[in-house]
Parts: structure tokens; C-alpha cells; sequence
């Protein structure tokens, strides 16, 4: 009615949404830069500054277009304004997705970092391992390597394997249980390891070069005769002897240890990341002692490089021995593993500290979200709240129907998270996740009951004053 245009008032919202917060997004960035400068000493901040100024423009537009979004979706109509009514149903929803979201938001981070820490405490435990061992390194095969290359440099290939196990330069540890586990194509689990392998709980190839790496004595290996062990293992073993070892190299039932010893028997993963070490308490050890001559090259021995089920004592050693043959195109990099180990824990740590700050955002929005949606829900009702407690009802019992139905929608929200979330984390599901949906329900459940009981009380003092 005063002749502004409907455009020029949702342009003057954007800006009074927009304008305030660009004073702490600049004051932020240079806090940020600041930071990030005396912690790395200034190293490579030339570097860091456009990076982070992108991801905070990055971000500047989001919000934005966050705000842009939200001035369009309440924009009021004449017929509101002429009722001199509220667009509260948009809030309602508004409310309802925001708080779901910053939930949920707040339920992964904290199943990320519940994996994440679990997973570091192993990986510390495998840093320790491996830091005697600290020149041990992991080859990556060439992507480029064909069968006609590895047919055609056979001998020579063979004869660096040859030279290395002579001089105990390469140690070979292998879990193949999961090779006998029925599978469509998936990474069996632990349970259908143990099942196929039944009564061990898997099945190793070894060498005697990396027992003596990992200290194991041959007072805790007992030899055993393949009639010792179930039929259909034996003969899941035998029915890999063509695959796995050259012409002539004796059976692997041949070779067959069970472990006696009262500590758990160290193995490299297979299909885990470079350096991870199992500790299995009952495995069924198979050792090969040349295995150079007895096992496959296309069959084994290269796809366990590939692994890193098969690593080698230092890279200068690995590099000339295939060197000499002519071969070392075969390798395109080596790994220091416990370097690898090592950087693996500053990436989970750092993902620690993420989770956690993502975390206590997403709870504090949410809980900022649940004061909002409460006190527009007490304005909304702010002539029924007053009418009802002037006749006599109490704020608890007025404010009751909603209390329950958000308590009960919560803790629907986070006793679906403890079936799904878990999958999000990088372990399996433990009991601190469960403890920690149930604790998240019962403080937010609690907080939204007194944060609308102080809405329902803020709102009739309201009407009292007439505000």
C-alpha cells in the first residue's frame, strides 16, 4: 500500500538476512587464517589462504541461496496480511526439517567418529608393530603389467622372487580363509570365514621369514596330519594346490601347523589397508618354505604383492634384485608400511576432531531449532494457552499433547539410527552408539519439554502485558 513492490521488499529481506552475517563470515576467515598460521608456522600459507577464502565464498553463496530460498517460501500473500495472520504452517514444516536434519546431521557424525576412534585405537596398535620394523615397505604392481609380460619375463621374474627369499628379504603372510567361503561377489564376513573354516577361525599361508619378523617360534607351532582336520577343508586346501603352486612343489596339506601358544597369531589382512594386522587366537597355519619355487607367480605371488600380503625387508634390496633381472618395470612404487600405518592415524585423528565439532554444531542447532519451533508453536496458540490457564490448567498439562508426541517422535528418529547410522561408521556397531541415541533422546526429549513449558509461560505473560 505504500507503493514498494513486492520485489523490492523480498530484496530488502535478503539483504537484512544476508548483510548482518557478512562481518562474522570476514571476521571468521581471518580468525581462521590467522590460526592456521601460527599452527603451521606460516608454512605454505600462500597456499592455504586462497583455498580457505574459496571454500568461505563457497559457503557465503550457500547461504545466500539459503536465504533466498526461505524469503520465497514465506513470502506473504495479500490475504495473509489482510487477516493479519502468520504463515505458521511453513514454520511448522520449516522447523520439522530443519531438526530432522541437524539430528541426523549430529547421529552420523558421531558413528563416523565412534569408527573413526575404534579404528584408531587398532592402528595405533598396528603402528606399534610395525616400528621395529621400520625399513619393511609394500610394492605396488604396475597397472600396465600384462599376462603376455609376466609370461614372457617369467624366468627372470622368478629369479628376483629367488634371490629375495634366498637372503629372507620377503615375508608373505595370506588369510585365504575367504577363499572358501560360498560368496555372490561380496567381501565375506567374519562369521562366514569362521563358518567355512570351521573348527579354526581361518586359514594363513606364511613363510619363515615372516614368522621371524613378528617373533613367532617354532615352539608354538604343532605340526598336524591333514586327516586332523574336517574332510571339506581338506579338501577346499587340495583343490587349490593347482592354482596357487607351481608343478612339483609339495601339496600345501603337506605343510599344515596348528598354533599352541597362549597369545594370538599376528597376520596381514587380506583386502584391508597396507600394514593392517589381524591377531587370530585359533588358526590353521600353512608354511611354505620356498616360496619363490613352490608358489605360483601369476597364481599367488603377484597378487599378494598387489596386497601387500607380500612385503619385503627394505626398498633398495626389493629395487635391485629386480633390477639386476630386468624387471623392475614390473613395480611402479614401494610403500614404507609404517609410514603408511603412521599416516593412516593422523588421517583418523583428524577425522576425530571433525566428527566431534560437526557433532556439537549439529546439537547445538538443533537444540536452537527446538526453542524456535517451540516458541512459534506458543504463539500460535497464545490465546488458547491464555484462556486455558486462566480456567485453571497448569503449563505442564497444556504443553503435555506436544511434550509426548516430539518425545516419541524422537526416540522413533534414534531408535531407526541405532539399526541404520551404525553402517555409516567404520566399524561394527557398538554399545557407546546405542548408549549415546538413547542418552541423545532422553536430553532432547527433557530439553523440549522445558524449553515449550518456558514458551507456553514466555507466551501468556505476553498477553497478559498485551505485547
Amino acid at each position: 500500500m505504500g507503493g514498494i513492490t513486492p520485489y523490492r521488499a523480498q530484496s530488502a529481506d535478503m539483504l537484512m538476512n544476508i548483510v548482518p552475517a557478512l562481518p562474522v563470515i570476514a571476521g571468521t576467515c581471518i580468525f581462521m587464517i590467522v590460526a592456521l598460521g601460527f599452527i603451521h608456522h606460516w608454512n605454505g600459507i600462500n597456499l592455504l589462504i586462497p583455498m580457505f577464502l574459496q571454500s568461505a565464498l563457497l559457503m557465503t553463496i550457500a547461504y545466500a541461496i539459503a536465504c533466498i530460498t526461505c524469503v520465497f517460501i514465506m513470502r506473504p500473500h495479500i490475504k495473509d496480511i489482510a487477516s493479519r495472520s502468520l504463515p505458521y504452517a511453513k514454520m511448522h514444516c520449516g522447523n520439522g526439517i530443519l531438526c530432522a536434519s541437524t539430528v541426523a546431521l549430529a547421529m552420523i557424525s558421531f558413528a563416523i567418529g565412534m569408527g573413526a576412534i575404534a579404528q584408531y585405537d587398532l592402528t595405533i596398535a598396528n603402528l606399534e608393530a610395525w616400528k621395529p620394523l621400520s625399513r619393511v615397505v609394500s610394492a605396488d604392481v604396475s597397472a600396465s603389467t600384462t599376462d603376455a609380460f609376466t609370461e614372457e619375463n617369467a624366468s627372470r621374474i622368478h629369479a628376483s622372487f629367488k634371490e629375495l627369499d634366498d637372503d629372507e628379504a620377503m615375508a608373505l603372510s595370506m588369510p585365504v580363509g575367504v577363499f572358501f567361503t560360498p560368496s555372490q561377489g561380496e567381501q565375506p564376513t567374519i562369521e562366514q570365514v569362521h563358518a567355512a573354516t570351521s573348527p579354526y577361525d581361518d586359514v594363513i599361508i606364511c613363510n619363515p621369514a615372516f614368522l621371524s619378523m613378528f617373533n613367532v617360534h617354532g615352539s608354538e607351532l604343532r605340526s598336524i596330519d591333514s586327516r586332523d582336520i574336517p574332510s571339506s577343508l581338506s579338501e577346499g586346501i587340495h583343490a587349490y594346490n593347482d592354482l596357487w603352486l607351481t608343478s612339483g612343489a609339495s601339496p600345501m596339506e603337506q605343510h599344515l601347523f596348528r598354533w599352541n601358544s597362549s597369545r594370538a597369531f599376528p597376520s596381514l589382512s587380506y583386502g584391508a589397508q597396507t600394514g593392517t594386522i589381524t591377531h587370530t587366537t585359533n588358526p590353521l597355519i600353512i608354511v611354505v618354505n620356498d616360496i619363490s619355487t613352490s608358489l605360483n607367480l601369476e597364481g599367488f605371488l603377484i597378487p599378494a604383492m598387489s596386497t601387500a600380503n607380500l612385503v619385503f625387508a627394505n626398498a633398495d634390496v626389493l629395487h635391485q634384485a629386480f633390477g639386476r633381472h630386468g624387471v623392475n618395470s614390473l613395480i611402479t612404487s614401494t610403500s614404507t608400511i609404517a609410514d603408511s600405518v603412521y599416516a593412516r592415524t593422523l588421517w583418523l585423528r583428524q577425522t576425530i576432531a571433525t566428527c566431534a565439532i560437526a557433532m556439537t554444531v549439529a546439537i547445538i542447532a538443533a537444540l536452537l531449532v527446538a526453542a524456535f519451533a517451540a516458541r512459534t508453536w506458543s504463539l500460535e496458540r497464545q490465546r488458547a494457552l491464555f484462556v486455558r490457564h486462566v480456567s485453571g490448567y497448569t503449563f505442564t498439562a497444556l504443553t503435555c499433547k506436544r511434550t509426548i508426541v516430539c518425545g516419541l517422535l524422537l526416540i522413533a528418529v534414534t531408535a531407526l539410527a541405532s539399526f541404520v547410522l551404525p553402517n555409516w561408521s567404520i566399524v561394527d556397531p557398538t554399545r557407546s552408539e546405542t548408549l549415546f541415541f538413547l542418552l541423545f533422546a532422553a536430553v532432547g526429549a527433557a530439553f523440549n519439554t522445558l524449553i515449550t513449558i518456558h514458551a507456553a509461560r514466555s507466551s501468556f505473560r505476553e498477553a497478559i502485558h498485551r505485547h
